[in-house]
């Protein structure tokens, strides 16, 4: 494990800090350790939700989707934002399926993953 050593540290703010290990019932360093991976925890972006995961993945599949229309020569609908109702759909689709991969259903000997895959195919 690395080792961190701090100069120069404001007295006020090493007092502060050892008031807190005590406070915690702690060594200093893990008190330090503590206040250094929340403040690193809250600066981090916080991942997306699934649902909102997915609707960027339909998006890029109908921007994918269009490019190809357009590259074929044919008519292009256009574009709409995700509404509330279509949140709602993904949200329940997405509880479907993950209802499925509990029952550990397959499909003619394929897994659901394995079917999908093997529907890209064509």
């Amino acid at each position: 494990m690395s080792q961190v050593i701090i100069d120069n540290l404001d007295p006020e703010i090493l007092q502060q800090l050892e008031a807190l290990a005590k406070q915690h019932d702690r060594p200093l360093a893990e008190e330090a350790k503590a206040i250094l991976t929340q403040a690193i925890i809250a600066t981090a972006p916080p991942y997306p939700p699934e649902e909102e995961a997915i609707a960027r993945g339909i998006l890029s599949m109908e921007k994918q989707m269009r490019d190809h229309a357009q590259k074929m020569g044919q008519p292009i609908e256009p574009e709409r934002p995700i509404t509330e109702k279509d949140r709602e759909q993904i949200r329940k689709t997405l509880e479907e399926l993950k209802q499925l991969k509990q029952l550990g259903l397959s499909l003619g000997g394929l897994s659901i993953r394995e079917a999908r895959e093997e529907g890209r195919r064509y």
